[in-house]
Formats: structure tokens, C-alpha cells, sequence
């Protein structure tokens, strides 16, 4: 993806829109984001897993695409609407390369990012018979009160 922004990029401005120095930016703050967003919280599954690599691919494209189209739209509108020179469009090609990026690599959660004891779905019901929220606080309370 970064090498067809470089080559788009330099059709559309006529210049190089990153220099090496922002390449290598580039590629240590995505390796500091892919590190701190790693886990290693494996559980074992029962059965061996199946990957449908197909639809994982045509997935990886279209996110990639539509990062390139957003990139390329961020440099666009600097280069023909701001009429950005050398230096600040570089910038703004960098901005844009690292924070979209950052944005496509943040939704990789296989659960819920928020509290499982919050989810409505594992609410029990109350003695009313109505779903009950159970928060970390009550379920705290709940567990106090059952001793």
C-alpha cells in the first residue's frame, strides 16, 4: 500500500510526497503500534481452527484500498485545495499515512473491548423476571452479599 501512495503520489504532485527519514518514522511507529496492541492471551480452542484465507485477503484489500483512497484524498485536497507546498505536503502525507493506518490496525478484536460483566447479553434475570445490567460494581456487591 505504501509503495503504490509513493508512485500515486508522485504522478499527482510531481514530487516525492515522503522523504527516506519519514519512511523510516513511518515504519518504527508501525511496528510500535502492531507491538503495544499485541496480546498473548491464547486460549486453546476445541477443535483445530479453519481459516478461510479468501475472504481474509479480499478483506486485507479493501482495507488497504480504502486507505489509499483516503491518503491519496488527504494529498489531493493539499496539492489542488490548499496548495500546500513541498515541505508542509510531506507532512500531511505522514500525518495521514500514520494515522490512518493506526486507525485500520485498532479494530482487530476478536470480543467486546468493553467489560464482559457489563454485556447485557450475560445479564441474569431479577427477581421481577426483567434482564438485570450487572456492572463490576453490583456483580462486586452481589458476590459480598452471597458470603
Amino acid at each position: 500500500m505504501t509503495v503504490l501512495f509513493l508512485v500515486l503520489g508522485l504522478a499527482m504532485t510531481g514530487h516525492a510526497v515522503l522523504t527516506p527519514l519519514l519512511m523510516v518514522l513511518i515504519m518504527i511507529t508501525g511496528d510500535f503500534l502492531a507491538m503495544s496492541l499485541t496480546t498473548d492471551n491464547v486460549t486453546p480452542s476445541p477443535m483445530p481452527n479453519a481459516w478461510r484465507i479468501g475472504p481474509l485477503t479480499i478483506a486485507g484489500v479493501l482495507l488497504g484500498a480504502c486507505l489509499l483512497a483516503f491518503c491519496l484524498g488527504i494529498v489531493a485536497v493539499g496539492t489542488f485545495g490548499l496548495r500546500l507546498g513541498t515541505g508542509a505536503l510531506q507532512s500531511l502525507a505522514f500525518v495521514s499515512l500514520v494515522f490512518g493506518g493506526s486507525f485500520v490496525s485498532s479494530g482487530h478484536h476478536r470480543y467486546p473491548q468493553w467489560d464482559a460483566q457489563s454485556y447485557p447479553a450475560a445479564a441474569p434475570k431479577a427477581p421481577g423476571g426483567t434482564p438485570r445490567l450487572i456492572t463490576s460494581r453490583s456483580a462486586k456487591l452481589d458476590c459480598m452479599c452471597a458470603t
